[in-house]
């Protein structure tokens, strides 16, 4: 018998809609045939509250274009006029309501994949970037030509330092992996609905021969290359095939150990409040809107852009760094991995007075950005 047959329609509904997350609304139509029923009475109104505790209203509106591109529609000739029909800066009322019932449960597995690959993505790069051993110069303040400076020197070099735990991902560091799976996801719903919708008017590419990256062109290129790192990761943990319609996230193989809140529970991260603080560390609501303090350094040491090797860098790009995840974390972060202010433990590193009166210089702060690279 099913659990839920002895309550009231209205308390199932209430039920579902305040699911904490769209991996457990997933799991439950599932599993209750009852609750299969609720849903399906009324899919677009529990989608999108359980969507108004999981993602940014900043970008929800991807959710409603990630169910309308998995219906194919024959008004758009072309993937431009797929881009021109949407509003890509608020939610739509009813577009959700307009979507058939199975396409909506799709769309629920899909949001339910989307979680579980945030998950294990946060997990796979926090890893990373605990594993590093970056180190500081030996003497602090030591002027050094940047231009100069083609590969990292060890003799240069202080001890290497542990990076501390940073801890839990912060609300803004979660969005950002969110908005960039959630992108991926309708590049490949839309091939897989439309395979054939031509790239423009006139030509031969179609949906199946462009690269997200083209599909996503109008896009500021910090949110591509928020798309850039997550796609690599996929690659290497070999996961692409979650992006295919159906296809159910394999629960079973999430990392150890959830990932806790910054209170730590495991409840969803709380939404930043925007005051000065939040400002300060890039953890408010507008700094989901702006490059990561990491990728706006990094620029400002390259000057010419993201792809261009940086002379002042040891002739690295910005690949290097999107690897360590980098493009998503805010600033409180990178500040704790002591890649973007002067060393937390600066007082332990320096034994003479005379050392302690030479000024931390961004000098200092490159040569640690390039002990990163001191392996590759």
């Amino acid at each position: 018998m099913d659990a839920f047959s002895s309550l009231p329609d209205p308390i199932l509904v209430l039920i579902l809609k305040y699911l904490p997350d769209f991996t457990s609304l997933d799991v439950l139509i599932h599993a209750s045939p009852v609750m299969s029923s609720i849903f399906d009475r009324c899919a677009a109104e529990i989608i999108e509250n359980v969507a108004s505790r999981n993602m940014s209203s900043c970008f929800r509106y991807i959710l409603q274009h990630a169910g309308s591109a998995a219906v194919a529609n024959e008004t758009w000739s072309d993937v431009a006029e797929f881009h021109s029909a949407q509003t890509w800066s608020n939610p739509s009322k009813g577009v959700l309501k307009s979507l058939p019932i199975p396409v909506l449960r799709r769309l629920v597995t899909s949001a339910s994949n989307v979680e579980y690959l945030c998950h294990i993505f946060l997990h796979t790069h926090l890893h990373r970037i605990h594993s590093m051993k970056p180190t500081h110069l030996l003497h602090p303040g030591t002027r050094l030509d940047p231009y100069a400076v083609t590969k990292y020197d060890p003799a240069l070099a202080g001890l290497k330092y542990s990076i501390p735990d940073t801890g839990p991902p912060s609300w803004v560091e979660i969005q950002r992996v969110l908005r960039a799976l959630w992108r991926l996801s309708t590049y490949y719903e839309l091939g897989f609905a439309m395979p054939l919708l031509q790239s423009k008017p006139g030509e031969q590419t179609k949906v199946q021969d462009l690269s997200y990256q083209d599909f996503w062109t109008h896009l500021p290129w910090w949110e591509i290359d928020e798309m850039e790192c997550v796609y690599e990761h996929l690659i290497e943990i070999g996961e692409l095939d979650l992006f295919q319609p159906g296809n159910c996230a394999p629960l079973s193989r999430l990392p150890p150990g959830p990932l806790e809140n910054e209170d730590g529970s495991c409840r969803l991260s709380p939404v930043p409040q925007d005051d000065a603080l939040g400002n300060k560390w890039g953890q408010s609501q507008e700094a989901l809107q702006r490059k990561s303090p990491a990728s706006h350094f990094f620029l400002s040491l390259c000057h010419r852009g993201p792809n261009v090797s940086s002379r002042v860098l040891g002739g690295a790009t910005w690949q290097s760094f999107r690897r360590l995840g980098f493009g998503f974390w805010d600033l409180k972060r990178m500040s704790q991995l002591e890649m973007m202010n002067p060393p937390l433990n600066l007082h332990r590193d320096l034994t003479t007075s005379s050392m302690k009166q030479k000024p931390y210089t961004q000098d200092d702060l490159k040569f640690t950005w390039m002990s990163v690279l001191s392996n590759k």
